[in-house]
């Protein structure tokens, strides 16, 4: 199959990319912005299927950007697919469309976006869902991805530095190890009952905030105990941090938006797509480990 894969390059598309071309398929990572309809149009033709993975996440690119690329550009994608009469589309939302889970919930429940980059991929995923009509398409819902990337290494950098817990960390956590999402989407991409369907993707149980902290901690050797600091302490601090990006420029650490989702519930049912015979192969302790066993490959260690 030829596939070509928007988000190609970024921390989980390489993945995707790897595995699809290993698995014996001809695989092109899209090149520039899908907000350029032209440039979409050109690079969609002649492929068989598109996954689209493709988006923009930093929240202080603003609202109006969130949205002509991930609304905009989702769209261009889907027309450009639709006139190459393409056999496959997998398009990768999140579980942010859904806001705090405070209870486990499957796919059929409510749309409730609460920051700029859940609120545009809800948007798009309007979009997708009036193309069902026309492209033979499904829909993931990935829980919060975990692996080695910038965003969690940043994330580590933090606990090394002692950097408190934000709350309890009694709120329930349900992640997904990188590999096991990409296991997901390779799969699904292959499967005509997927068709016209939307999965939730993570891992089998949820955890808390606390004992994925506690087992970063683990894996840096700290000993010391887990210090705490309440939300609201919290909100105030990503204040003052973001009054200082301002002033330095520099991107702020912690952001008022990062401690409302830190503080969520996110607890999900991945029945769904069990019952295509898929399993995640990673709870969040494992993820931990293994994401930092791939940090040490790519040569950054802590301590």
């Amino acid at each position: 199959m030829r596939i070509l894969v928007t988000g190609g390059d970024g921390f989980i598309g390489s993945k995707l990319v790897a595995l699809l071309r290993k698995r014996g398929h001809y695989v092109r990572e899209f090149k520039g912005e899908i907000a350029d309809k032209a440039n979409v149009e050109r690079q969609v033709r002649g492929f068989d299927a598109v996954c689209h993975l493709a988006a923009l996440i930093d929240e202080t690119a603003g609202r109006q950007r969130l949205f002509e690329v991930n609304v905009n550009g989702t769209k261009n994608v889907l027309e450009a697919a639709a006139q190459a009469r393409v056999q496959r589309f997998l398009h990768v939302s999140t579980v942010g469309v859904h806001g705090e889970a405070r209870e486990k919930i499957d796919e059929n429940a409510a749309f409730h976006p609460e920051t700029g980059y859940e609120q545009s991929k809800a948007e798009a995923e309007k979009l997708v869902h009036a193309y069902l009509e026309v492209l033979p398409l499904t829909i993931v819902r990935p829980a919060l991805v975990l692996g080695a990337n910038e965003y969690w290494r940043k994330i580590i950098d933090q606990v090394a530095k002692g950097f408190p817990l934000i709350g309890s960390g009694k709120n329930r956590w349900q992640i997904v190890y990188v590999d096991d999402l990409v296991e997901a989407l390779a799969g699904l991409l292959g499967r005509e009952d997927a068709i016209g369907e939307t999965y939730i993707v993570a891992e089998e149980k949820p955890s808390t905030l606390r004992e994925i902290y506690e087992e970063i901690n683990h894996q840096l050797g700290r000993k010391e105990p887990v210090k705490t600091l309440a939300p609201v302490a919290a909100k105030a601090l990503s204040y003052v941090f973001l009054a200082q990006s301002l002033v330095t420029g520099k991107k702020s650490i912690l952001l008022p938006q990062h401690v409302d989702r830190v503080v969520r519930n996110r607890e999900y049912s991945i029945e769904k797509i069990k019952a295509l015979g898929w399993k995640p192969k990673y709870d969040a302790k494992a993820a931990v480990a293994k994401m930092f066993e791939e940090f040490k490959e790519n040569g950054v260690e802590w301590g």
